[in-house]
């Protein structure tokens, strides 16, 4: 997992280490939060993906039934939503959150992947792109120094 967070500028996504262009993100990544509050202010939280709707509904007291209308504030949005398609909203447009199936097809929405892995196999095609190596579920040895060879070793440890 990565050590940067994430948020949304207005000429598309960008991080902390200033990697440019948009890019596909982890909803297990850190996001800076940027519901927008009066005078120009942002929350500034720092959240997981996984924990947007919980942010939502307990710092922005975002609540109620699933059909109710909210004003999604992320960078100052305006846009209105039924608060059940509002965290959807906020991961795709705002977030860049991606959903990756096994084999490589890309959605913007979890519960579009999961409808999708109801009828895939689960390999890869010809023409899937390859799953974003931010993306992939690396094990959590994979960036220790150990496990390198020392000609691999960027730090010659």
């Amino acid at each position: 997992m990565s050590n940067h967070f994430y948020s949304r500028s207005s000429n598309g996504l960008s991080d902390s280490s200033t990697t440019p262009g948009p890019v596909a993100h982890s909803p297990e990544e850190l996001f800076l939060c940027m519901w927008g509050y009066p005078h120009g202010l942002h929350c500034d939280d720092l959240i997981r993906g996984t924990d947007l709707h919980n942010h939502l509904r307990e710092t922005h007291e975002i609540r109620g039934k699933e059909s109710a209308r909210a004003e999604c504030r992320w960078n100052h949005c305006g846009r209105e939503f039924n608060i059940g398609s509002l965290c959807e909203h906020v991961e795709e447009m705002h977030m860049g959150i991606a959903y990756f199936c096994d084999c490589g097809s890309k959605f913007s929405r979890r519960d579009t992947l999961s409808n999708h892995k109801k009828n895939c196999s689960g390999q890869r095609s010809g023409t899937a792109q390859s799953v974003p190596t931010n993306v992939r579920n690396l094990p959590a040895t994979a960036g220790d120094p150990k496990n390198f060879s020392e000609a691999q070793r960027p730090d010659g440890l």
